[in-house]
């Protein structure tokens, strides 16, 4: 499995976003990018999701928890949740460090 270091809320850098391969080809995505370590190979843990505005709608992405990687990761912002239930509402792709296209699994809250 891939995962990209991010902070949430300007927190500590140990958060990570899993990452997920398919084929890129002809899908749109946003040109600013995800910036963070890839290459950090630790044990991580779900701990919960981050809401995030798609469209002008809420979606959750599932963050996870393991040891600290570089000082330089994008900053999300948005509302932590462990406490609800979430079903998939599939994926997005995304600009990671200017250097490559990954997919990344959504969320939408159920309870």
């Amino acid at each position: 499995m891939k995962y990209i270091a991010v902070s949430v809320n300007g927190g500590s850098k140990n958060q990570y976003i899993e990452l997920f391969s398919g084929s890129t080809a002809g899908s749109a995505y946003d040109a600013r990018a995800f910036y963070g370590d890839t290459t950090n190979t630790s044990d991580k843990s779900s701990n919960g999701f981050i809401s995030i505005s798609i469209n002008a709608s809420t979606y959750y992405i599932r963050k996870y928890s393991g040891d600290t990687a570089s000082a330089c990761s994008s900053n999300m912002v948005g509302t932590e949740d462990s406490a609800s239930t979430f079903q998939s509402a599939g994926f997005i792709l995304a600009n990671i460090n200017n250097a490559e296209l990954d997919y990344i699994q959504i969320f939408t809250k159920v309870s």
